[in-house]
Parts: C-alpha cells; structure tokens; sequence
C-alpha cells in the first residue's frame, strides 16, 4: 500500500471521490478547511492526481468562503489582462488567476496527508449505487458522499462546435518581459474559426503560449498547432527557449447543458455540467460545488439546496448557450471573430458578470441590442428575444 494511504481498506469514508481530477482535488482542500478529520478517498484511473492542464479564473469568479481555501493554492496572480483585435487593443483591469496541475496536486496531497485517507491510483471503478464504488479488481468502497467527477461526457448530438488548443509551456533563454496575460490576441488570421493566441507569463522566463480555435470539428492537428505557437513565440523574440511540458484539448462547445440523470450522488465536473459553455473554464464552478458539498453534512441527502445550485448554473449558462448558437450558426468561420470583439468593447462589469455566469438582465441587453457584431448581418431571433425574457425576470 502506497505511503500515502492512511487507513484501512473497509474504512467507511465520509467522503468518496471517484476521479481525480479539478474537481476531486478541489473538494480535497474544501473538506479539509470545513471538516479537517473527515476521513476522504480517492479513486484514480491514471497515475497521478490533476492531470496536465492549466486552469484560471477572473477573481469575481469565486466569493465567499471558497476564496479562503482556494486563494493560497493559485499558482500565479495577476492585476489584469489584455485583449487583442485588429481594430482594438484593450487593457481590462480585472484581476486574473492560474492554478496548473503540478501546484494543485502539490496542495490536494499536502491536504489529504492531514487527515484520514485513502489514496487509490491506476485503479479503474464504476458507480455500484449512491454511496460505493466497486474497483475493477472487485474491492468495494463506501461513503458518505459520493462525488462522480471522472471524464467527460460529449453529448455529440446538441453540439454546436468545439473549442481546440494546443499549448506550450516554455522556458525562455532570457526574461520575456510579459508582465500579464494576453487574453486573446486574435490578430491572426482566421483559420477553421475564431482563432486566437493565448498567453500566460507563468514566471520571469516561463510563458504558456496557447493556440486556440472555435471550430466545427473536435479535430486537433497537433503538429501544424505546434508549428503556430513556435512561430508566434518566435516574432515576439521568446526562443530559443526549452519546452517544459505540452498540453491540449479540445472542449465541448454546447448550445444547450446535458440533462443530468436523477441520482441520489453527485456528480462534479464537467461531467456534471459544471463548466462555461462559451469559455470552457470550469475552475470556478468546480469551487463552487466543492464549497457546496464541504459545508454540508456528508451523510445528508443531497436535497433542494443542491438541485437550486444546478438550476441557478443552468439559468445562467443560457446566455452563454444561445450565443454559441449564433457564434456557429450565424457566423461564418472567419467571421466569429467579430462576436468577440463586440463582447470586450462592453464595460466591466458586464464582462466580469458574463465570465463567472452571474450577469444581469441588463448584461444581456447590452450584448444583444443594437448593430449587431461586424461578420453577422443581423442578430438571430432568439437573442433578442431571451434579452426581453431575462428583463423580465
């Protein structure tokens, strides 16, 4: 049995996770500031908890108690960002986060080490009912809680497109100079989608330079994406530099969330839904259901107060939603690039609202009334008509 695991094999866990992924590793940190001596397991197919990403969020994203237990595992902080557009250069003075997988398995395994565990990797388990999971060797687990966070479910069938990345974590010969983010520098000719260059200044000599498209296909030509990201590292002066690591992905763009079946356990992740359909970022709401789940008694049904949680994320989510209906259905390919820009010439608060899916009737109205973004011809007529719907809500 690895260092790792605390106790012993029929322990009854008050908290039992299967996957080990963002949202796992989120309610690992939540459990532990909440319920310090709850007993929690984890079940892992692959070999380490966290994976290979790189997560962030804007910090009107999470308020509240989760800030407290989430804020000292961010990886890099940053007072604002920038947005790049052939007519415009914006300078958006919103705070911006990073949290990379190597950080937070640092912290979720730090967490689970300070209380009663059991830390299972490389170990396949399916769902056996709401409180157990059966490992594919036969050993059966109970708890609690059950939190299903493993994978990702594709729901090919309400697609409206996807969203494409290849990044690369380099380390730069000499300082690069970035001192913040740049959001999306959509300079850049308008291949397959909306296609732009994501940037993040990881450290003095670290930059993850991302390549990133809103396409019709889920297809990732990883060496043409690996070409792009070089020649662009390239014209800015950051090579010669050494690759420290290289991650993708390629994310559900949906315009509606899956139904999620009626069960009586969890499920987390973008597996549960819990993601941005526009954005794909999922941090924050992965906190969110943490924070929800570690503040209540683990052997409490679910209840009401978790079905509101859904059905507020869910309301949300629609504008997002219906605008990537009219991102892929009203738009050309080259052409969604004129969607976005007319997103970021709004004023802050609606911005800030639209990335934690929190905005107001008035948020909607701002970005559906009016000309309608350079590439469309006119609005669609479902827009105009859920800004009416959200005004009167």
């Amino acid at each position: 049995m690895p260092e790792h695991d605390r106790t012993s094999a029929h322990t009854p866990f008050d908290y039992l996770l299967l996957g080990g992924g963002l949202q796992s590793c989120l309610l690992i940190l939540a459990v532990r500031h909440h319920r310090p001596q709850a007993s929690i397991a984890v079940v892992e197919q692959g070999s380490e908890l966290a994976g290979n990403h790189t997560w962030c969020l804007h910090d009107g994203d999470v308020s509240g108690p989760a800030r407290q237990w989430l804020w000292p595992a961010l990886s890099v902080q940053w007072p604002g960002y920038t947005v790049q557009f052939p007519e415009y250069q914006r300078e958006i003075p919103l705070g911006y986060s990073a949290l990379t997988s190597a950080d937070l398995r640092e912290h979720a395994l730090a967490a689970l080490r300070r209380g009663p565990h059991r830390l299972l990797l490389n170990t396949a388990a399916q769902v056996r009912d709401n409180t157990s999971l059966q490992t594919a060797s036969g050993e059966v687990l109970h708890g609690r809680r059950l939190l299903v966070a493993s994978g990702q479910e594709r729901h090919a069938h309400s697609q409206a497109g996807w969203q494409t990345f290849l990044g690369l974590e380099l380390q730069t010969a000499a300082p690069h100079g970035l001192h913040q983010p740049i959001l999306m520098d959509a300079k850049l000719p308008q291949l397959g989608g909306f296609r732009f260059m994501y940037v993040l200044p990881l450290g003095p000599d670290r930059l993850l330079v991302e390549d990133t498209c809103f396409a019709d296909s889920p297809a990732l030509d990883h060496a043409e994406r690996r070409r792009q990201v070089l020649d662009y590292a390239s014209k800015h002066a950051w090579l010669p530099a050494t690759e420290l690591r290289c991650e993708t992905g390629v994310l559900a763009m949906p315009w509606q969330l899956p139904e999620q079946p009626q069960v009586d356990h969890a499920r987390g992740g973008v597996l549960g839904g819990w993601f941005h359909p526009l954005t794909g970022y999922s941090l924050p709401f992965a906190a969110a259901v943490a924070q929800h789940l570690a503040m209540r008694d683990p052997g409490e049904p679910l209840g009401p107060a978790w079905q509101a949680l859904q059905q507020r994320h869910r309301r949300q989510a629609r504008l997002a939603t219906t605008l990537n209906w009219a991102l892929f259905r009203m738009a050309e390919p080259h052409a969604r690039r004129g969607m976005l820009a007319h997103f970021y010439r709004s004023n802050l608060g609606t911005i800030g609202r639209v990335y934690a899916l929190q905005h107001k009737w008035f948020d909607a109205l701002a970005l559906l009334a009016g000309r309608p973004p350079k590439g469309m011809a006119h609005w669609p007529r479902p827009l105009p008509a859920l800004a009416r719907q959200e005004a009167t809500q």
